[in-house]
């Protein structure tokens, strides 16, 4: 594949540039042909190391890339650059490999779309500067009021403005339906479509063999505000381990501070 030698030669460019630096390359570890393709282009080298990590939400964030990688502390509120990491996807090596190999000044941007409130979800190939309106209008639902989201549903920033433009670090656009009809039989907690890390709710018995209760991703809050019962499901699935159940009641309290934070 072309982009692939694309993004090799991005890497040996910016090696070449980094002369000291020890480059650590991230791979969906269920991407098994990528895996092999990759280290047989590299075979030549012994500068990068190549890791093969489980896709586990959210991995592609820096302060839980880095400490399950390299097993470094991350410093709370600050950046990676502030303990001599520096972090690049896979666009900003190939964008070094058009800016190096063949003079193409950095003007697109490919942005995945994403969310139930576009038809189709393609990635797109964008020119840096279009409004967003250009990009969502004709492939995003009609009949139904949308919340478009940059980058990630539960992190990212709401765009109500669609005239703005997309700059160099747009990854992706969420459309996600504006849903406040409440869950039919809520006060049995039924669960039709409602995630649950254990068995309890319909959707998790019948989610692989039935379409009517597949997870689905609106801005409504799929199920009411419970109190915790510690139950110690969140510090199971916490990618950084900071037991959240206890953390909770200091945010709470407003006495939350970084000493907490590692807690572990």
């Amino acid at each position: 594949d072309g982009h692939l030698w694309h993004f090799i030669v991005g890497l040996k460019i910016l090696k070449k540039l980094l002369t000291n630096a020890a480059f650590h390359i991230a791979l969906d570890k269920s991407a098994k042909n990528l895996i092999t393709e990759v280290t047989d282009l590299l075979a030549d080298t012994d500068s990068f190391g190549i890791y093969s990590l489980k896709p586990k939400y959210p991995l592609d964030y820096d302060e839980v890339l880095i400490p399950t990688l390299l097993d470094r502390e991350f410093p709370y509120g600050f950046s990676s650059a502030n303990i001599g990491v520096i972090v690049l996807d896979i666009q900003a090596v190939l964008h070094v490999y058009e800016a190096v190999a063949q003079g193409k000044p950095l003007i697109e941007r490919t942005i995945a779309l994403c969310g139930g409130g576009f038809r189709k979800r393609p990635h797109l190939g964008v020119r840096i500067g279009s409004p967003l309106e250009h990009v969502v209008k004709d492939r995003a639902r009609q009949d139904e009021e949308l919340r478009f989201v940059r980058d990630s549903s539960l992190t990212g920033e709401a765009l109500s403005d669609l005239s703005s433009p997309i700059d160099r670090t747009f990854n992706t656009i969420i459309a996600l339906p504006e849903d406040t009809e409440r869950e039919f039989l809520a006060f049995a907690r039924p669960g039709f479509k409602r995630d649950s890390y254990s068995r309890t709710v319909l959707s998790a018995l019948f989610k692989d063999s039935s379409d009517t209760f597949q997870k689905t991703c609106s801005t409504n809050l799929h199920g009411e505000e419970r109190p915790c019962i510690f139950c110690t499901f969140c510090e199971d699935v916490c990618p950084v381990a900071i037991i959240p159940h206890h953390l909770f009641h200091y945010v709470e309290r407003d006495v939350i501070d970084e000493t907490l934070l590692s807690l572990k």
